[in-house]
C-alpha cells in the first residue's frame, strides 16, 4: 500500500513537471495566449502628458494578423519592463517622433524635428531586452530607425538640409 501511494506522488509530480515543461520553452515561459495558438504581440507606445498611448491601426493590424496585441506602457521599473518584454512573442516599436541625435554622435540641428526623450530611453531599453530574450522585433517607420541607432546605425535628422546637393523626392509624414 506504501508503495502505491508513493508511485502515485511520483507519477502526480511527474505529470505536474510535464506541465509546467509545456509552456516553458527557450528559457522563456510561454504566454497564455500562445497556448491557444495566438502569439501576443508588445506594442510600443508614445509618452505624452504622463499618458502611454498609440494609434488604433497598430492594435487593429496585430489582430487581423492572428495575433493578440500588448500594448507596453512607459515605466521606469526596470524589472517590470524586462518582464514584459520576456512574456511577449514578438515586439513592434512603432513610429513617432525623432529621435535625439546624441544616440548617433551628432549634436541636434535646428531642422529636426520634436524629440521625446522618454520614449527614446523606452525604447532602447525594449531593444535591449528583446534582443536578450531573441524576441523578434519589427519597427515601422521610426521604430526603424531606433533599431538602426541602437545597433551603432546613424541617421540624417533632416534629409534635405544635410543632402542639399542631391536631387531628392519630396516627402511628407502627413
Amino acid at each position: 500500500r506504501r508503495h502505491r501511494k508513493s508511485a502515485e506522488r511520483t507519477r502526480c509530480k511527474n505529470q505536474k513537471r510535464k506541465l509546467a515543461n509545456a509552456y516553458i520553452q527557450n528559457n522563456k515561459v510561454t504566454p497564455f495566449a500562445y497556448m491557444n495558438n495566438r502569439p501576443i504581440i508588445g506594442i510600443s507606445v508614445n509618452y505624452k502628458d504622463g499618458t502611454s498611448r498609440i494609434a488604433d491601426a497598430y492594435v487593429n493590424a496585430i489582430v487581423q494578423a492572428g495575433a493578440l496585441p500588448m500594448l507596453l506602457p512607459v515605466v521606469n521599473d526596470e524589472p517590470t519592463l524586462a518582464a514584459m518584454v520576456r512574456h511577449i512573442d514578438g515586439l513592434l516599436l512603432t513610429g513617432g517622433g525623432d529621435i535625439d541625435p546624441n544616440y548617433f554622435g551628432e549634436t541636434i540641428i535646428p531642422e529636426c524635428g520634436a524629440i521625446d526623450a522618454t520614449r527614446d530611453a523606452y525604447d532602447m531599453r525594449l531593444i535591449t531586452y528583446a534582443r536578450r530574450y531573441q524576441t523578434p522585433i519589427l519597427g515601422i517607420c521610426r521604430g526603424m530607425q531606433i533599431l538602426n541607432v541602437q545597433m551603432g546605425g546613424t541617421l540624417y535628422q533632416d534629409i534635405y538640409v544635410q543632402n542639399s546637393d542631391k536631387q531628392l523626392l519630396p516627402h511628407d509624414q502627413g
